[in-house]
């Protein structure tokens, strides 16, 4: 037992879309919260990195503070004079400002007046040891050295030593003549051997225009460097001092190749700051992520500028993975959970999808077929969804008009109608078009005897069968009159070749209904013969018809000698007849014969009827003998050597008594020679019948 399709309504199916799409809503939130914890946790680096920074800065800022503490004691020399008391006081000033630097520091100054240099080193346990370098009697320079004690001087002096200070060649001595406040020299080894910097202030006395020496205090950064070897950072984290260049100054003690990596990265990173080093305010912090290689970096700047234009940064670099390697793990389960979650929603919308779609996609596929025109032979799609099922089934209604729609009128004209999607209106323009017109020979008389059922069913055959070669041709049927039928070439497609095409229709619809009355007499069935009439001109084409009801179709003078021409195929006994000019138009490809200058029924203008025997290359070389025999008794009859034209037409109808065209002209030559015309006569013949 069978059961119809059960179908649910389109609510539901939007209710399981719904519920699908809440799934993928509540992996997407889960993907959002995963990214927000991601943001976080960079957050919190970056707050780890400025603590750092903060602290190393404060590591520096004192080590580096009591310079400028020690050089304001440098007041005490502007009242030394020259003489012996120089020296003491010197001592005793340096002594002074050495007291107040870590044990380790350097404190000396150089005078290029007398030639003087001094320096004191601070010791540990409160010592400084206080050196002198001056001229003696002879020129050379000596040495002489003391140690003090809380700042006292003790009086006896080592025996002095020639020592070799070329202070004056010194970067903090020349600099410091050019310089009118507290300046740094860049990290270098000082004298202990030793990372140090050195910082430097000119001597300028009241009666001086300019700087007669300079004070310096030379300052290892050992300690700074174990500072920043001990920082602690994950397992690849470094902390870096740096100029306002980006260069590194200082780092991690023993670690060179981490120092050249780390430039590398602080390189890559700086371009990717807001203003740069350069605009980085006092204690403001800026980060950075930058990628190079294949390994992903956190960088965190702070800036360190210090009394006297020392424009230090702290840098600190770290691997993303160092400080997120554990919450990345989290991340990374929490994401796989998700994922599995989104795969399960995703395939079962993907069966839903999948359910509701095919259909669709085959309405669809349906509807852009029905734009051109080109209907599918299929059954009307099934689906859960009612509304979808009643779609499918309207499109195959529709279908099936458009189908009726066709055979109605001009299958081009209608792919026009439908892929304009433009209402039909009245409408004509003016073109030039070849126009066919076809009766069958005493079809009066065949529907008189034939039953009803069985002459439709033959007229059936013979349509499809015209109406097959005219379309092969490029022509459209425009209409079927009874057992005529009319068509268009050159309307609605337009054809350069459509005069061609429109001789070629004519003889293979006759060639095809030779063949069809082969088969019909083998049949016992009644064969058909047909007459056609073939016109080539300037018509109007288009909708023509009243307001509500109208027809794409022709109107014109070449019409009616289309349909004329086929009429006068009785007089003549000929199968197809055109115009000079379709004859023209047409080319060289075919054979013709020139029948007569009429006046058809209804005009007042004469047109020469011409007979299309075929292609060239197929005509029977008797047609031909018979065409030219008959045109030049026809020249004969023109010229009104009426006695000569009947002669010829009688000498034609003894090789060809069949050619009915020539017995029409014999008869109306004698007729002719017995009344001659007057000399109004032209040759051209009124026809008395249609």
């Amino acid at each position: 037992m069978s059961f119809p399709p059960r179908h649910i309504g389109l609510r539901t199916t939007l209710l399981g879309l719904l519920a699908g799409s809440t799934a993928l809503a509540m992996a997407a939130v889960a993907s959002v919260a995963l990214e927000e914890t991601h943001v976080v946790l960079n957050d919190l680096g970056k707050d780890h990195f400025k603590t750092i920074s903060i602290g190393v800065a404060s590591a520096v800022e004192s080590e580096l503070q009591r310079i400028p503490d020690a050089f304001h004691q440098e007041r005490l020399l502007a009242s030394v004079s020259d003489g012996l008391d120089i020296k003491l006081r010197l001592k005793e000033q340096l002594t002074a400002m050495a007291l107040l630097l870590e044990p380790g520091a350097v404190i000396g100054y150089g005078d290029h007046r007398i030639n003087l240099y001094a320096r004191a080193r601070r010791l540990p346990k409160g010592l400084v040891e206080v050196d002198e370098a001056f001229p003696n009697a002879f020129g050379e320079e000596v040495m002489e050295e003391d140690v003090v004690s809380e700042g006292s001087v003790d009086k006896s002096f080592e025996p002095p030593q020639a020592i070799d200070t070329e202070y004056e060649k010194t970067d903090w001595f020349k600099r410091g003549l050019r310089t009118q406040s507290l300046a740094w020299t860049r990290p270098r080894q000082i004298e202990s051997g030793v990372t140090g910097i050195s910082a430097f202030v000119p001597f300028i006395p009241d009666e001086a225009e300019g700087p007669v020496g300079v004070f310096h205090i030379d300052i290892p950064l050992d300690d700074i460097e174990r500072w920043l070897t001990n920082v602690q950072l994950g397992s690849g984290g470094r902390v870096f001092i740096i100029d306002d260049r980006g260069e590194v100054l200082l780092g991690p003690i023993g670690d060179d190749i981490a120092t050249v990596d780390a430039q590398a990265v602080i390189n890559a990173s700086i371009p990717g700051l807001t203003h740069g080093l350069g605009k980085l305010r006092v204690g403001a912090f800026m980060d950075n992520r930058v990628i190079k290689g294949d390994d992903t970096y956190y960088t965190g700047f702070y800036d360190l500028s210090f009394h006297g234009g020392l424009n230090w940064n702290i840098a600190v670099i770290a691997p993303e993975d160092d400080f997120l390697h554990l919450a990345e793990e989290r991340i990374a389960w929490i994401a796989g959970i998700a994922l599995v979650l989104v795969l399960i929603v995703a395939a079962v919308s993907l069966w839903i999808a999948n359910r509701i779609a095919r259909p669709i996609v085959g309405i669809t596929g349906d509807i852009e077929h029905i734009g051109l025109m080109e209907f599918t032979e299929r059954e009307p799609p099934q689906s859960i969804v009612r509304e979808i099922t009643v779609l499918g089934q309207s499109v195959e209604r529709m279908k099936s008009g458009l189908r009726s729609m066709e055979r109605y009128i001009p299958s081009e004209v209608a792919r026009g109608l439908v892929a304009k999607g433009d209402e039909a209106k009245l409408s004509v323009e003016r073109r030039e078009i070849g126009i066919f017109f076809s009766d069958i020979e005493g079809f009066t008389g065949i529907a008189e005897r034939m039953d009803p059922i069985n002459l439709v069913d033959e007229l059936r055959e013979y349509f499809d069968a015209m109406t097959e070669e005219i379309e092969r041709n490029g022509g459209a049927i425009d209409k079927f009159i009874g057992d005529a039928v009319m068509a268009l070439f050159n309307a609605p497609v337009m054809r350069e070749s459509f005069a061609r095409d429109l001789c070629n229709a004519a003889i293979d619809c006759q060639i095809r209904l030779e063949q069809l009355r082969g088969e019909w007499m083998s049949e016992g069935r009644v064969p058909l013969r047909m007459r056609i009439g073939l016109g080539l001109g300037d018509v109007l084409v288009g909708n023509i018809g009243s307001t509500h009801r109208f027809g794409y179709t022709v109107v014109g003078d070449p019409v009616n000698i289309a349909a004329r021409f086929e009429g006068v195929n009785k007089t003549f006994g000929t199968q197809i007849l055109g115009s000079q000019t379709l004859r023209e138009r047409a080319g060289d490809g075919f054979e013709w014969r020139v029948l007569d200058w009429i006046i058809v029924t209804g005009r007042t203008g004469a047109s020469t009827a011409c007979e299309l025997l075929g292609r060239k290359g197929e005509v029977p070389a008797d047609t031909l003998a018979l065409r030219d025999a008959y045109e030049a008794a026809l020249g004969l009859y023109r010229h009104r050597s009426f006695d000569e034209a009947v002669a010829a037409f009688e000498t034609i109808l003894s090789r060809w008594p069949e050619d009915k065209a020539s017995v029409a002209m014999a008869e109306r030559a004698r007729l002719l020679l017995a009344n001659p015309p007057g000399p109004e006569w032209d040759g051209v013949y009124a026809m008395q019948h249609k």
